[in-house]
């Protein structure tokens, strides 16, 4: 009757938990870490959360599973592509089962414990979409998109006169009348649109909207429940969604956000669960619940459509969600594996983290009471599963990496411009996606947060480069990047710059990027660089609410390890987790593994 529980936490920082732990916040986490272990964990190189949770589930490096960042590039096209996303070309038919292949590539652990019948369950583990087979069930988590292929795309119905904004990361429906009926539209997959009547109650705070024959009623400043939407098309195909609004304003203008259009778990319009079933299954135990992979509405925050009260009301409402599927599964856990990902803590913190010497200051205290107030809530958790297990099961608390503070934005695209490794065609500030570079004149470019390519020739579709001068470039970049200092500082604005062919090994190490550059705390890579964007200047402020963040050289983010059993190995990694599991249930570990176990 073994059992192991993974309790992934998304962002979980050691540091922040230290502290909190110190002033008597996480009892529970402190207990665990009294029973067992609590180390800082190193995380993969980039710090980024489909590369790390990915190298996690196979104990081994990128080069292993083929994530190497966020965004990758086609290199015949050059232009950006999600790395954790993979639509598969050859469906032409349209059939939902194959509409998507494996990103992540390689032998996870949970592949083994199954292979071995071991019962095995995986919940919102990231790059798990679409769901892989198990003895057991899987909930797909991030690379999960949204009812029209998208990441997360809200629409924002307002009659105010907003002007048209490139960075916008959603919809704006111009609304022609402030009182009665107004007849709009929600639109959907394929270029469907479901018909939507708006009807404004002003005295009531109110609007009613009707979708589908059922009418729904949202009161100001407050978020909807779940409410279903579908869309039918021709030959008697439909989808269904499920999305919720947040009516911000009525007076002097309305403004009505509607969220991302969610997969209705119900009838899922791609397999989202191993066994396809088990999505709807958990439906009728905790009610109806997130399936897009990226849950929080950050992006209308960022674009200011609410507040940031209204921000943490829905990540509050996500982490009950999470914590009834938890759960639910917990308590049906009687051997084998329950591997589950919490990832509210994340979000959160990209919005509410705040420089750690200046708490005393009101808008720092009070980010640090937001943050304080959900550890608290995973310290519980901790409590809940202390007390409810036996010396039989193996308990791993983890998070992919930790946090810093986002205060610079490095625009590395404009940076090989100005030192003549890219060239712009005319324009001294280049348009995302490439436009304006001159293939003929560029030796490298930037893509994602941490990836620089090389211009080679027969691999891009426009390469220059001789391969046999690969080594002598990458050696010239990374040097000059290395003195890159901050105008408005001096100071220097990288850690590493790191060989692709050097740090990564395995089956996929050739497709990963020539050069993986670190920055230093407070710096980033700009959201222009990650979609090959190349502004007039080099690095900027970071005026966005997005103010932390762990894209930098992971020396300076690692996650954080909390386990029952004493860890002799004083450094950990994330590429430790796989092996210690197969070790617990006495599984070979295979070839691929480069990680040791823990206990």
């Amino acid at each position: 009757m073994h059992k192991v529980i993974v309790l992934g936490i998304d962002g979980l920082d050691p540091h922040l938990a230290g502290n909190f732990m110190k002033a008597g916040h996480l009892p529970n986490f402190l207990k665990l870490s009294r029973r067992g272990s609590f180390k800082y964990l190193a995380t993969s190189n980039p710090a980024q959360s489909p590369v790390a949770w990915s190298s996690m589930a196979l104990g081994a490096n990128p080069g292993y599973h083929g994530i190497f960042d966020f965004i990758s590039r086609n290199p015949k096209t050059y232009l950006p592509q999600l790395a954790f996303v993979k639509p598969n070309p050859r469906n032409i038919l349209g059939r939902r089962s194959s509409a998507f292949l494996a990103a992540r590539r390689g032998v996870p652990f949970w592949s083994l414990t199954s292979s071995e019948r071991i019962p095995t369950t995986v919940l919102k583990w990231p790059v798990t979409f679409p769901s892989e087979k198990v003895s057991g069930a899987m909930l797909s988590g991030l690379g999960v998109l949204d009812i029209k292929n998208k990441l997360g795309r809200y629409t924002l119905y307002s009659t105010e006169d907003i002007a048209k904004d490139e960075e916008r990361k959603g919809d704006v429906i111009k609304l022609f009348s402030h009182t009665g009926s107004i007849d709009s539209v929600i639109a959907g997959p394929n270029n469907a649109e479901l018909p939507m009547k708006i009807t404004v109650q002003e005295k009531k705070s109110t609007v009613t909207v009707e979708l589908n024959g059922e009418v729904y009623s949202i009161k100001e400043k407050e978020w909807s429940d779940w409410i279903p939407v579908l869309f039918k098309q021709g030959l008697g195909k439909s989808f269904h969604g499920i999305c919720r609004f947040y009516l911000d304003s009525l007076s002097p203008h309305i403004n009505l956000y509607l969220s991302s259009i969610h997969i209705d778990p119900k009838e899922p319009a791609f397999p989202i669960s191993y066994p396809d079933s088990y999505a709807r299954d958990l439906v009728s135990h905790i009610g109806p619940y997130h399936t897009l992979g990226l849950p929080s509405e950050t992006n209308g925050l960022i674009d200011n459509c609410f507040s940031e009260d209204a921000f943490i009301y829905l990540a509050d409402a996500l982490f009950k969600e999470r914590e009834k599927m938890f759960w639910y599964e917990f308590d049906r856990l009687n051997q084998g594996i329950l591997a589950f990902v919490f990832d509210a803590i994340d979000q959160l913190q990209h919005i509410f983290w705040r420089d750690m010497n200046i708490l005393k200051k009101d808008e720092a205290y009070r980010s640090y009471k937001i943050l304080k107030s959900f550890y608290s809530k995973m310290d519980k958790i901790i409590g809940r599963i202390l007390d409810s297990i036996d010396d039989n099961t193996l308990l791993l608390v983890v998070s992919d990496h930790g946090f810093s503070t986002f205060k610079r934005a490095v625009n590395l695209n404009s940076w090989l411009v100005r030192h003549g490794f890219m060239t712009l065609r005319g324009t001294e500030a280049g348009q995302p996606l490439f436009l304006d570079v001159d293939w003929g004149k560029t030796k490298a470019y930037a893509v994602g947060f941490a990836s620089i390519y090389l211009n080679i020739r027969d691999r891009e579709g426009a390469g220059i480069i001789n391969p046999q001068d690969t080594l002598e470039l990458k050696r010239d970049i990374a040097k000059e990047l290395l003195e890159l200092r901050d105008p408005l500082t001096g100071q220097k604005v990288l850690s590493g710059v790191y060989d692709g062919s050097s740090i990564y090994t395995g089956p996929y190490a050739g497709e990963a990027p020539d050069l993986v550059f670190g920055m230093k705390p407070e710096y980033r890579a700009s959201w222009q660089t990650a979609l090959g964007g190349a502004p007039k200047e080099i690095i900027e402020d970071n005026t966005k609410p997005w103010r932390g963040d762990h894209l930098i050289d992971p020396q300076h983010v690692p996650g954080v390890l909390f386990i029952n059993k004493k860890v002799v190995k004083s450094e950990p990694s994330i590429l430790d987790i796989a092996p210690t599991i197969l070790e617990y249930f006495q599984i070979q570990q295979p070839p691929h593994i480069e990680g040791d176990s823990l206990i």
